[in-house]
């Protein structure tokens, strides 16, 4: 399955991307933008990873 988030722009190779490390790493869960959850567990104190 594929989500995506109508307000933000992504490459033009985006779904090729998913695709290749889908098969690649099967059950993964995939993104171009995470965090690591911080222990205050207030996602405002997250670093965000690009």
């Amino acid at each position: 399955m594929l989500v995506d988030d109508d307000d933000r722009v992504y490459p033009r190779d985006a779904l090729e991307t998913y695709l290749y490390y889908s098969e690649l790493l099967p059950g993964a869960a995939l993104c171009f933008r995470g965090a690591v959850m911080p222990r205050s567990l207030d996602l405002r104190d997250a670093k965000m990873h690009t």
